[in-house]
């Protein structure tokens, strides 16, 4: 009966297998996470997947890890079940910082490619009303139109062939 009364199993090989399944599950939730993240990253960089596509692939995932449908793993799938919601927030929200940042970056481009035409128009206006002055000192007459068409055409930059040999593409 003393034997029966003092014995009590021992709680610290009880509290270290506990912390071995622990580490364990986590290593297997850590290891799933990395599974979803990878294929939620796939779908998402996926060009040839249309958007619709990619909605019904995560709707699938999510029902895939329902707590209701998995009660048998309960709190596991309820992780595994935010951790989709919040890496498909997390995946969306990057691509649209990154797609603001490609719609900035063109913007600036186009707004530099203005400047520059704008400053090339105006020192192209600049040297006509030079030369027309400078003709006009002289007691010259004004060019015929055709000079000045032909000193416009050669300001637009040409385009030129890649093909070794030939000149201005033709186009």
């Amino acid at each position: 009966e003393d034997v029966k009364s003092s014995w009590k199993p021992s709680t610290s090989s009880t509290s270290a297998r506990e912390a071995t399944i622990d580490k364990e599950e986590d290593e297997e939730i850590k290891d799933i996470k990395r599974g979803i993240r990878a294929q939620l990253l796939s779908w998402a960089k996926d060009p040839g997947m249309p958007l619709e596509e990619q909605k019904r692939m995560v709707r699938q995932l999510l029902a895939q890890w329902h707590p209701d449908k998995n009660r048998h793993i309960g709190p596991t799938a309820t992780r595994i079940f935010q951790f989709i919601q919040e890496e498909v927030e997390r995946i969306v929200s990057q691509l649209e910082a990154e797609s603001d940042l490609v719609a900035k970056k063109a913007m600036e481009a186009q707004e530099r490619k203005a400047q520059r035409f704008a400053e090339r128009s105006a020192k192209t206006s600049a040297l006509e009303a030079a030369r027309k002055e400078k003709r006009e000192k002289r007691g010259e007459e004004p060019e015929p139109k055709k000079v000045q068409e032909a000193a416009e055409t050669e300001a637009e930059p040409q385009e030129w062939s890649l093909v070794i040999g030939h000149g201005p593409a033709t186009t």
